[in-house]
């Protein structure tokens, strides 16, 4: 023969196959990560956008932040809405503790107007707020007497 062994060129064929295996499939991993990052362009991620509801109100986008919206806390059994003073927006409340100490104090007097900061969530084409700050705000027919409410404890004691 010509002085190589039947034995020594398996190895390095062998070698060989799993070098091309590995490429195969780090090439088939990047397509897929290319496909994905394409599918992903052509959706609209963005955050801000409003599309109109059937009723007539516009739908704010996942992770939208609120500051400082006035309105109202409607309780309906063991769940909260809050409508904003000029109707045009409603958001289901998500339960935290914050909004457990804004159902107690709405459910004494409904008619208190609320300053409310929070995230925006959707959910089946409805909106739902995170409350991070709530703060009684005073009309003119009430007493100044208001207190705010956030989502970070002054001291030990609950309220």
């Amino acid at each position: 023969m010509n002085g190589t062994s039947h034995t020594q060129r398996r190895p390095r064929f062998r070698t060989m196959g799993y070098l091309f295996a590995v490429i195969t499939l780090l090439a088939a991993c990047a397509w897929a990560a290319d496909n994905q990052t394409s599918d992903s362009e052509g959706m609209d991620m963005s955050m801000s956008v409003s599309t109109p509801k059937d009723d007539g109100q516009n739908v704010l986008r996942e992770g939208t932040k609120v500051e400082n919206v006035l309105g109202y806390f409607k309780v309906a059994g063991d769940r909260a809405e809050f409508e904003s003073e000029d109707g045009k927006q409603r958001f289901g409340g998500l339960e935290n503790l914050l909004l457990e100490r804004v159902v107690h104090a709405a459910s004494d007097n409904r008619d208190l107007l609320w300053s409310v900061s929070g995230t925006i969530t959707e959910y089946q084409g409805q909106n739902f707020i995170l409350v991070t700050y709530a703060k009684v705000k005073t009309q003119a027919n009430e007493p100044a007497s208001a207190s705010g409410l956030t989502g970070r404890r002054s001291s030990g004691r609950r309220p």
